[in-house]
């Protein structure tokens, strides 16, 4: 797929992976769109790049996601490439004593991991479908292959996210449209999110590139880093890979 002088919408992009997708989409010659839920952040990371507009929304609210579209369809025109990447990870534990507190926090979690993509890949496909080149990429990560227990609702919006993408690529092939879905497959990456947890994190910058790099290259599926390594262990000796 050809970026230059494309167009691009990138979920979660005011730190962190977005952030650095953005980036480098940008040096492409892609014009982008990024968005986020905090306006400041989200200021800040339209003034550091160039050739980037900023909207802010919650992904995860239906009103707000229609409004994001809206917009990129009034400043664009067009949509060549939907970045999926906005995500969230709560620590829940079904034990706890606050019930009703974990119960938000599901919601929450499956709102913008979940819901949020799929809702976007909705409302944005008019946009893509009616383009000779377009990708919508889904930000998975490896706990959706081997989940930990820490964030059971995590690892089930990644897994969810990586089914939907299996299903809509056949779906999207079998009506012969030019519109393709890329799942992205991600090991621990340094990011605020992970901050003071984990270990053989790669950067942002590179969880970017291999993004970018298999939107190009025309891939269906990129596992990326120590996830590749993970699928590989997983399918030949599954305990070893768990543990």
């Amino acid at each position: 797929m050809r970026l230059d002088r494309r167009t691009a919408l990138v979920t979660g992009g005011s730190r962190g992976i977005g952030f650095s997708v953005a980036r480098l989409l940008a040096s492409r010659g892609c014009r982008v769109m990024i968005c986020g839920r905090d306006p400041a952040l989200l200021e800040n990371a339209r003034a550091a790049l160039e050739n980037v507009e900023a909207f802010a929304c919650d992904v995860g609210d239906a009103d707000d996601a229609g409004r994001l579209i809206a917009h990129v369809r009034k400043r664009f025109g067009g949509l060549n490439l939907l970045v999926n990447n906005a995500g969230v990870q709560y620590a829940s534990n079904f034990l706890a004593e606050d019930a009703a507190a974990t119960a938000r926090a599901i919601e929450s979690e499956i709102a913008i991991n979940l819901v949020g993509p799929l809702r976007l890949s909705a409302l944005a496909m008019p946009l893509l479908h009616a383009q000779d080149e377009a990708a919508i990429v889904n930000v998975a990560s490896a706990l959706a292959i081997s989940p930990k227990p820490s964030a059971p609702v995590y690892c089930a919006t990644k897994s969810g996210l990586r089914t939907f993408s299996t299903a809509l690529r056949h779906q999207l092939q079998g009506a012969g449209s030019a519109v393709r879905v890329v799942d992205i497959v991600l090991p621990i990456v340094d990011t605020a999110m992970t901050a003071g947890r984990g270990k053989w994190k790669i950067s942002a910058d590179r969880a970017a590139a291999s993004i970018v790099r298999a939107v190009e290259r025309d891939k269906d599926v990129a596992f990326v880093g120590g996830a590749r390594l993970l699928a590989w262990f997983l399918r030949l000796f599954p305990g070893l890979g768990d543990r």
